[in-house]
């Protein structure tokens, strides 16, 4: 891993992307699918999240909004892994001139893990 903390790479890809965002390059909806792609990645991590934010339904157990990515890494154990996941969900969904539905996406990033 580099000299910078987590959630300092984090920041800076969360800066790649806004800066997509903002020169056009892509569209703002990129951030939603990476936000979609980590949270179906670490499901129990964004439950947490989602109780600890107070974004849950009491009469729906199955309710579960995605977590913003760059939050979500506080509540995951293997940051490095995390990293590496987002890595790929970027280069994959927004970077690639393959435009990968979701599921796909997921399934690239944990056959990578291996």
């Amino acid at each position: 891993m580099s000299d910078k903390s987590p959630n300092e790479i984090i920041d800076g890809l969360s800066g790649i992307l806004l800066s997509l965002v903002e020169f056009n390059l892509r569209h703002d909806s990129c951030i939603d699918d990476i936000d979609s792609i980590m949270s179906n990645l670490y499901v129990e991590e964004t439950r947490v999240h989602n109780e600890d934010t107070g974004n849950i339904d009491e009469d729906d157990e199955d309710y579960m909004p995605d977590a913003p990515f760059y939050s979500l890494i506080n509540y995951v154990e293997d940051k490095e892994q995390y990293i590496n996941d987002l890595k790929n969900a970027i280069r994959l969904r927004v970077l690639s001139e393959n435009n990968h539905d979701h599921d796909t996406v997921i399934s690239k990033i944990i056959d990578l893990r291996n």
